[in-house]
């Protein structure tokens, strides 16, 4: 399950898959992206986030834009440029797990059968994941350290073939 520190690191592209406990209308699963932009004068010196979602077919560009997330709160508001209305399933479904993630509630989205995955890329810088604990977290070794984030300490145990059980 993500977490709040994924998603407000910068560059985090996750998807949504939907279980059987799915909205009417909906689409097995919805891929969004949260873009971090820092305060400036564009902005009102104001840190923005940014949030899209996946709607053509390349991974990379075909995103539009559904709204700003309140870093504090989770919430997505939709503003004048927002390519979505309020009552749409998208909206729906990133302000509802958005609000369970920001609550430490990822119990209930699983409960549901949804499943948050992050796309195998570093949240903040957007480099490919190698190490099993950043590819579970979607956070890189380099920028935990930067986003003040702790990491478990890797530790790697080799039995020895006597203890290891062959068929």
């Amino acid at each position: 399950m993500l977490d709040k520190a994924y998603i407000l690191a910068g560059k985090a592209t996750f998807t949504i898959r939907l279980g059987q406990h799915s909205l009417k209308d909906a689409k097995s699963h919805y891929t969004f992206r949260v873009k971090h932009k820092p305060a400036s004068l564009l902005y009102q010196n104001k840190e923005v986030y940014f949030v899209s979602m996946l709607t053509g077919p390349d991974n990379t560009r075909s995103y539009s834009y559904v709204g700003c997330l309140d870093p504090q709160t989770g919430f997505t508001r939709l503003t004048a440029k927002s390519k979505f209305k309020e009552d749409s399933v998208p909206v729906v479904i990133i302000r509802r797990v958005l609000d369970r993630i920001w609550k430490n509630e990822g119990h209930v989205i699983a409960g549901v059968g949804w499943e948050v995955m992050h796309n195998g890329f570093c949240g903040r810088c957007g480099r490919v994941l190698t190490h099993p604990e950043s590819i579970q977290t979607g956070i890189g070794p380099e920028c935990s350290k930067y986003l003040g984030i702790g990491r478990v300490a890797e530790t790697i145990t080799t039995p020895n073939d006597e203890e290891m059980e062959w068929e």
